[in-house]
């Protein structure tokens, strides 16, 4: 039986979005039908797994202590033609019938289009991000012909959202019969302990999760100086970002409750004791303004199964901010003016009413990116038997 080889350079350990996105996405398969091939860094551990695809670790990153990898993307090149080698001969090995490959990282694209030219058989791309749009001078001329080569050698190219399918047809509309979402997935509902939602609290433990970045630290700093600063509100940060890292990219340290990192088994217990979720979504910042209007956030998933009200600080423009109020699964704060993010927020947590409803949309829109009814679809588009 042939198997999906699945290129991707994020997997556990590793923290951040792309490595949650793909061991999510993996764990809806099984040995059968699936095998991974992913990245570390020399002397990096690996992660052990008791079910699921077989996972193969090649050493194609170069950090300190992981950290600190762009500074050596151009001498990790060198490391191209063994990790083409090993990916060749675990695919013959695994008898491999199909190819998926994951962006963000320029570096497994092309190794995995290499690998599904030589042995000819059907390759699709996954894009977590836009990729040529957000790249500058000769990162720009590389990112230009390895997306030209994946949009034209991919059967299918998924994206991460509708709202990029949407943008990615618009720019390509040649090719627009290839582009398909494929959300985030979650390969099973947690247990998470239902809570009395009660209005007028004299301190609410409000979550923040996941990293903190050009795509959201615009957002987070606003709603960090406005809430830090009430005395009503502790800002729990769950995040693998050291806290001086966050200092520097303008979150003030003395008004958060810096947690750290939460590992997968205590992560829904752990945010789960708190009474707000803040989901944040960049206005502005480094990235092109099509990334702002189509990045859908991976924490946005377990905030959806948290079953605890979920404020969205985020752009109206943005396709995340659509989503949630399609669905109206949040408080949408979608304006910068602090005034008026106060009324709004004041407003909800004075009413255990439209919060409870937030909570009950919440858990309706989950079902959307519940993983076994996600793959079903990409199984058949892939020519993989279940």
């Amino acid at each position: 039986m042939s198997r999906i080889l699945f290129f991707s350079r994020s997997l556990y350990p590793k923290k951040g979005g792309s490595a949650f996105v793909t061991e999510n996405l993996a764990a809806n398969f099984d040995a059968a039908n699936m095998v991974v091939i992913g990245g570390k860094a020399l002397g990096a551990g690996e992660w052990k797994r008791d079910k699921g695809p077989l996972f193969f670790y090649l050493t194609t990153q170069i950090n300190i202590k992981g950290r600190g990898d762009r500074f050596f993307e151009w001498l990790r090149w060198f490391l191209f033609p063994v990790a083409y080698l090993q990916s060749l001969k675990i695919a013959r090995q695994q008898k491999a019938g199909a190819v998926l490959a994951t962006f963000p990282d320029g570096f497994f694209l092309l190794l995995a289009l290499t690998v599904a030219r030589k042995l000819r058989v059907p390759v699709s791309t996954y894009f977590h991000n836009t990729y040529l749009e957000n790249r500058k001078g000769i990162s720009r001329w590389i990112a230009g012909r390895i997306q030209a080569r994946a949009f034209r050698e991919s059967r299918y190219i998924y994206v991460m959202s509708e709202g990029m399918a949407i943008y990615y047809r618009e720019q390509y509309p040649a090719l627009k019969s290839k582009f398909k979402p494929l959300v985030h997935t979650f390969a099973s509902y947690p247990e998470v302990e239902e809570r009395k939602i009660v209005a007028g609290k004299e301190k609410y433990q409000a979550a923040f999760i996941g990293n903190f970045n050009e795509s959201n630290m615009e957002a987070t700093s606003r709603i960090v100086e406005l809430l830090g600063n009430d005395p009503r509100f502790q800002l729990n940060f769950y995040t693998p970002v050291p806290k001086l890292l966050l200092q520097a990219r303008g979150i003030d340290p003395a008004l958060i409750n810096y947690v750290g990192y939460v590992s997968d088994e205590d992560f829904y217990a752990t945010i789960a004791g708190n009474d707000l979720l803040i989901l944040t979504h960049g206005f502005t910042g480094g990235y092109s303004q099509n990334e702002y209007e189509t990045i859908f956030p991976t924490r946005s998933i377990p905030f959806l199964l948290l079953k605890r009200p979920i404020l969205l600080h985020s752009p109206d423009f943005a396709f995340l901010t659509r989503f949630f109020r399609e669905r109206k699964a949040a408080l949408i704060i979608d304006t910068a003016d602090k005034e008026q993010i106060i009324e709004k927020i004041n407003t909800f947590i004075s009413d255990p009413v439209a919060m409870n409803d937030t909570v009950t949309a919440a858990t309706l829109a989950a079902r959307e990116f519940y993983g076994p009814d996600v793959v079903k679809q990409l199984m058949k588009d892939l020519g993989i038997n279940e």
